[in-house]
């Protein structure tokens, strides 16, 4: 919770000595607009970027090691212009609600159909391999799910 409810804070770029972005870390940054996350982070746990509303960009370094990520990590990530974003191929598991509320997410690419994502039930419903909705990744209505 180091950086919770912090309002000044526009963008971040985690050290690449993290490992890990811990429970509440950034919740309800409202100026957060831009994250980079280095290879080096292999957990993202709940809600970890919870109510950032103006969070924008996400990166995720290219040689990245991240492998899950929490229960409503990103949720209400809502009055940004969040559109879309590429899970690193390391992600085995996206936690229930992850990216529920984020407004202007309109497309998900993923590097696995065999993915954990969980929804409301805790159930990991088969991932869409075109057009389709999962609960972790509502935005204004159906998302793109693009498995590449």
């Amino acid at each position: 919770q180091v950086f919770k409810d912090c309002s000044v804070l526009p963008s971040i770029t985690i050290p690449d000595s993290v490992t890990s972005i811990d429970f509440e870390a950034f919740f309800r940054c409202l100026a957060l607009t831009s994250i980079n996350i280095p290879a080096s982070v292999t957990d993202i746990s709940n809600y970890s970027f919870y109510q950032c509303h103006n969070l924008s960009s996400i990166t995720f370094s290219s040689n990245s090691q991240l492998q899950s990520i929490g229960t409503e990590a990103f949720f209400q990530c809502n009055n940004s212009g969040l559109t879309g974003i590429t899970i690193p191929s390391t992600v085995t598991y996206i936690g229930i609600n992850a990216f529920l509320s984020c407004t202007y997410l309109t497309g998900v690419s993923l590097y696995s159909a065999t993915i954990t994502v969980l929804n409301n039930n805790g159930a990991s419903p088969p991932i869409p391999t075109s057009t389709g909705t999962l609960s972790s990744f509502y935005g204004s209505g159906t998302v793109t799910i693009t498995v590449i």
